[in-house]
């Protein structure tokens, strides 16, 4: 019924949406909000990904016509996909599936979704919280969705960036330099495109070295093979990590359906071992320098622009953002580029 007879009642609408306002104010005080906000922007521009939250304004503003428009043009059966995990007899599970939805109606497909352009990199986008005591750096990167034959390599270039203890930004800015407890490198993969994201939060003081030092082993990466052994250890965690998330019902029926969603089936996760092994260190160096290169990178950071600001400029030009007093940083807070 939730799915074929959806309602929304005007009392629960109204209790989700000063939930969910309530959630976005306290979100966009903390840095990583706005970080995550002014990447996506910066990335993707007028794409549906670079607007992935509205604004608290918009949420009070959305009733319920809107609500129910929006379900039925995109909650259709021509969209949707059922995944079952269980132990379960498959004739006779389908066949009490299609009974039960047997009534439910609505157009093929759901909403379009436009082609993924990213936009040029190079410059560094500072949002300015004056009262930060320190700076939360990312670098972005667009790469091609699961299922590209590079997005393999490039979850093991991420890995080896990023991914725990003795990855090369632990290594550098965390054990060398102790500029961060806690550097990162991440994917998230959409519908035709892939985010890669590295980063950390950092001392106000030491925000430029700490970023050129993200930005040395991005293109170290891309201009030099890793080793033998760095490489395997990467090739044990990632394909560790997939058999630890497929370990539950769960987990495997959320990794069913988003290779599904990204239009491959049941082989992707049997294969992924195997075609984690068979990268080289030639295929991960190509494909660093093919997404990775610091020159295309999107930077930004968040911190007190008056102390940051000029250290970073020798890095590449500056776009100061004002974060307005309700909602995220927009182009109305644009102030002034420096360097």
């Amino acid at each position: 019924e939730v799915v074929t007879e959806a309602a929304f009642p005007a009392d629960e609408l109204r209790l989700e949406r000063g939930r969910l306002a309530e959630h976005l104010r306290m979100a966009r005080a903390t840095p990583h909000f706005p970080a995550q906000e002014a990447v996506r922007a910066e990335l993707y521009g007028a794409h549906p990904y670079g607007r992935p939250t509205p604004t608290e304004g918009q949420v009070r503003r959305c009733g319920g016509a809107a609500v129910q428009a929006l379900h039925r043009s995109g909650f259709t059966p021509g969209a949707a996909q059922l995944t079952v995990v269980g132990d379960v007899e498959p004739r006779r599970t389908a066949l009490r599936l299609r009974r039960a939805f047997d009534g439910w109606r609505g157009r093929r497909g759901g909403w379009r979704l436009p082609a993924v352009r990213h936009r040029p990199g190079g410059v560094i986008t500072l949002v300015d919280r004056p009262e930060a005591v320190q700076t939360t750096c990312m670098v972005a990167f667009g790469a091609p969705p699961l299922g590209h034959p590079d997005h393999i390599p490039l979850l093991l270039a991420t890995a080896i960036l990023g991914g725990g203890s003795p990855s090369r930004l632990m290594l550098n800015i965390r054990e060398r330099h102790g500029y961060t407890y806690n550097p990162f490198a991440v994917t998230d993969s959409h519908l035709g495109d892939t985010l890669i994201l590295a980063g950390a939060d950092v001392r106000c003081e030491v925000t430029a070295p700490a970023l050129t030092e993200i930005l040395y082993e991005l293109g170290r990466l891309a201009t030099s093979e890793v080793g033998a052994d760095e490489l395997e250890g990467a090739q044990r965690y990632l394909s560790g990590t997939r058999v630890i998330a497929v370990q539950t019902q769960a987990g495997v029926a959320g990794s069913l359906a988003s290779a599904a969603l990204h239009g491959q089936d049941h082989r992707y996760l049997e294969t992924f071992a195997r075609r984690v092994r068979d990268v080289t260190a030639q295929d991960l160096r190509a494909v660093a320098a093919r997404y990775l290169a610091p020159r295309v990178a999107h930077v930004v950071l968040v911190g007190p622009a008056e102390q940051v600001a000029g250290e970073v400029a020798a890095l590449g030009p500056v776009v100061v953002r004002r974060v307005p007093a309700r909602g995220g940083p927009d182009g109305a807070g644009r102030s002034r580029a420096r360097g």
